[in-house]
């Protein structure tokens, strides 16, 4: 059974992972949102707004009250603002699963945040929330969102194919997943 233990605060050595604010916004209009390059390859189109970032920020914010709601905005200890996020997109609690979905700004990229975000989620999901395992899907244009999740150990489980809903285009998505006895084995 999944604990609703909500999106704590989580520490890594150079991030801060912590619920969203609405003073989030600007941050997240300026360093990804709003940048075409970032927004390629996710499901929404970039903000071009930022009172609308602002928003949907503080909308974040009061779903962060939810136990339910596992969403974080990404924070670099040395850059001291919001650069991206990470979250669970769908949440499967009669399996004790869940879909992680992740975004981060240029200023993160190459560096090694995401992965290690990404283990920081799945450390607190596993064992502090009782997931048995997280999946998670990619645009194979994106090579680099599927490095993100094999450096996490999750396994590969093949393709299928989706539609842009912005476009109408057709494109393909790997598939991952990693087990809670995977996780533990990795340690």
């Amino acid at each position: 059974m999944i604990v609703p233990n909500g999106s704590r605060v989580l520490e890594t050595a150079r991030l801060i992972l912590r619920p969203f604010k609405e003073s989030d916004g600007d941050d997240m209009f300026k360093n990804w949102a709003s940048d075409p390059e970032v927004t390629k390859y996710v499901t929404w189109e970039p903000h071009t707004d930022p009172k609308n970032t602002c928003a949907l920020c503080k909308m974040w914010e009061e779903e962060s009250k939810d136990p339910k709601s596992f969403r974080w905005t990404i924070v670099p200890k040395e850059l001291g603002e919001a650069m991206g996020s990470i979250d669970i997109v769908g949440l499967h609690e009669e399996i004790c699963r869940g879909e992680i979905g992740y975004c981060s700004g240029r200023s993160g990229w190459g560096k090694g945040y995401m992965t290690e975000a990404f283990r920081a989620v799945m450390e607190y999901l596993f064992n502090e929330c009782g997931f048995e395992s997280i999946y998670g899907r990619y645009d194979v244009r994106n090579p680099a969102s599927g490095r993100v999740m094999e450096k996490c150990g999750m396994k590969y489980l093949g393709e299928e194919p989706f539609t842009d809903k912005r476009t109408g285009e057709k494109g393909t998505v790997g598939c991952r997943l990693i087990t809670r006895e995977e996780w533990e084995a990795l340690k």
